[in-house]
This record gives C-alpha cells, sequence and structure tokens, in this order.
C-alpha cells in the first residue's frame, strides 16, 4: 500500500512538472489589482485585500486591508510594489508600509491620487496634464523628493485621448514605468527603453531591433468596438466617433516587465494566440525570445501577469467556471 502511494506521488509530481501551465483557482478573487512575485509570498490585491500566498502550495497565509480612510484601510484603488524590505501600497490620497509579512509598519499622505514607487532616496511618479498652449493632454514620468515635490519630468508622451484637439489615438503607448535596483525603467516612445538613475541622471536608452506590425482593418473594428459597447464610453462614442486616430503600426514595444536582472519586452507580434517578448539585459543585448499566451479582457487591458525566476505568472480569469485562476509557465528560451 506504502509502495503505491509513493509512486502514485512520484507519478503525480513528474505529471504537474510536465505540464506546459501550472493552475490553480483562486475563489476568493473577484477583480484583482496587482500581482507581485517574490521569494516570500506571491502578492495579490484585490481592493480593498491583499493576499500572501505561498510560493509552493499557493495558499492563503495572510490577508489584510478593507475599505475606508483610517490605518490600514485603502480607499477606490490599490497599487502596491514590492521594495527591499518591504510592501508599499498606494491607495487614493496615501501611501502605506508593511513587511513582507504583512506586518502594518505605518502610513503617509499623498498629494491628490498620484502613484508613487520609492527609488533611492526619491519617488518616480505618473501623472496626466494638460498643456493649455497647445490643448494637448500628455502623461509625465516624474521624479519627486522625500517629500513629494516634483524635482524632474523624466518623460513625456501623448495620453491616448486627446479632448482639447477632438482626437482619440486608442493605439498608443502611454509611458509605464518600472523601478529595479535603484533604477527608473521608462517604456518610451518609437520601442526606446529609458533607464535612469535615483536622481534622474540618464543612464542609457535601449533601442532593440523590432519587427513592424501594421495595424490592419479588422483591429481597428475591433478598438471601435470596444468604445462603442464600454459603459464608460459609449455614451459618447456617437459623438467622438469621427475622432479615432490609428497609426500604420502598433508600438513596438506594449509594455516591460523587470525581473532577475533582465527586462521582458512585450511587444504586438502574435503567432496563434500568443504573443512574443524579447528579453534584454540592461546594457540593451538579446538575451532570446519566448512566446507566451496573454489573455486579453478588452483590447485596452490585459490580464495581470508578472516574471520571477524564469517564470511567467498570470491571473486569468475563467468566464466559463466564474472563477479566477493563477498560471504559472516555465520559461524556455
Amino acid at each position: 500500500m506504502k509502495r503505491m502511494f509513493m509512486l502514485s506521488l512520484i507519478f503525480i509530481t513528474a505529471l504537474t512538472y510536465l505540464l506546459p501551465v501550472q493552475k490553480t483557482v483562486l475563489p476568493y478573487l473577484t477583480k484583482p489589482d496587482t500581482l507581485v512575485v517574490g521569494e516570500d509570498f506571491i502578492y495579490i490585491s484585490n481592493f480593498p485585500e491583499v493576499y500572501l500566498l505561498s510560493p509552493a502550495t499557493h495558499e492563503v497565509k495572510k490577508k489584510f486591508g478593507k475599505q475606508g480612510e483610517g490605518p490600514e484601510e485603502f480607499k477606490l484603488f490599490i497599487r502596491f510594489h514590492l521594495d527591499k524590505d518591504q510592501i508599499i501600497i498606494n491607495s487614493s490620497g496615501k501611501m502605506s508600509y508593511y513587511t513582507k509579512q504583512g506586518e502594518f509598519i505605518s502610513e503617509k499622505k499623498l498629494p491628490g491620487n498620484n502613484v508613487f514607487k520609492p527609488v533611492g532616496k526619491n519617488y518616480a511618479g505618473y501623472r496626466i496634464f494638460d498643456n493649455n498652449k497647445t490643448k494637448e493632454s500628455l502623461v509625465a514620468i516624474d521624479l519627486f523628493n522625500k517629500k513629494f515635490k516634483k524635482k524632474k519630468v523624466l518623460h513625456t508622451t501623448p495620453f491616448k485621448f486627446q479632448f482639447g484637439r477632438q482626437k482619440i489615438h486608442p493605439v498608443r503607448n502611454q509611458g509605464n514605468f518600472r523601478i529595479f535596483d535603484n533604477k527608473i525603467i521608462v517604456n518610451g516612445n518609437n520601442g526606446k527603453i529609458h533607464i535612469f538613475s535615483s536622481e534622474g541622471k540618464k543612464i542609457r536608452t535601449i533601442r532593440p531591433d523590432l519587427e513592424k506590425i501594421k495595424v490592419s482593418k479588422s483591429d481597428k473594428l475591433r478598438y471601435r468596438e470596444y468604445y462603442k459597447s464600454y459603459p464608460e464610453y459609449k455614451q459618447y462614442y456617437e459623438a467622438a466617433s469621427k475622432w479615432f486616430t490609428f497609426p500604420q503600426y502598433f508600438p513596438p514595444i506594449h509594455e516591460t516587465y523587470i525581473s532577475d536582472n533582465r527586462i521582458y519586452a512585450e511587444t504586438y507580434e502574435k503567432k496563434e494566440e500568443k504573443r512574443r517578448f524579447i528579453i534584454l539585459d540592461f546594457e540593451g543585448k538579446r538575451l532570446g525570445s519566448v512566446w507566451l499566451k496573454v489573455t486579453d479582457i478588452n483590447p485596452l487591458e490585459k490580464h495581470i501577469y508578472t516574471f520571477y525566476k524564469d517564470k511567467f505568472y498570470q491571473l486569468v480569469e475563467n468566464e466559463a467556471e466564474e472563477q479566477w485562476e493563477l498560471h504559472i509557465e516555465k520559461l524556455e528560451y
């Protein structure tokens, strides 16, 4: 009997290892916000709660957070960053500090609803503003001091919605940024990846050579149909239907992710249901590429995912079963 049990255990372990994607049902999730993987835990926010999962079993080891404005409470949204020794959580009007084990440390007030990430002795932040002279709406990545006073503008790019100019650019990179090893990595325009020091000095710009992907008629229709049916936009669609402007090609890079001293750049190059990611070091050297299935929520949003130690982690909504799943895939490149 013992021998049969051991053989069954070995078989199950081997089968799990051979499966291309490991899947775990997370029945407590309703609309997750953030996914971060660390050495001790897998961290998932599902407003207003934060879950700490075992990396081995995916069981919930700790949960904290509730809706409100008091200590250890969150308002409107949650975005968090895993720092060296702590979790730093942005919510409306404040930043909260927790240990990596989920124990509350302190919190401080923030100006407005901006999202800030610590870098060295400073913070990097994201904002949207209007240029009153040109009537252009812009996205900016800024550097702030420890009192959240702006020190420097690192990068700007036009915002998707240009209401002052009566233009909508649905296919546009919005300049996301990541923090790693006291560096700010900005997904810039025209496929450029900018790397800044914690004091805002540009270290280098990486320009990977990538294939141009045309925006097809079906792509344009897919974006239009999304805006036409989405609750927040559909009431304005008829009035703004002539404002849509599409480029000839998609941006070379859609998103960038940082893990283990590597840059994972998601492109628009597709093969069946998979999308190509190129992998770079911080000098810009190309280390390889990998094809990954990235599930779409809609043309503008994808399910939440990240990378950690040569594994791809993704939160996927199984609509048939009405439940969320954690998918983990070993990278081969």
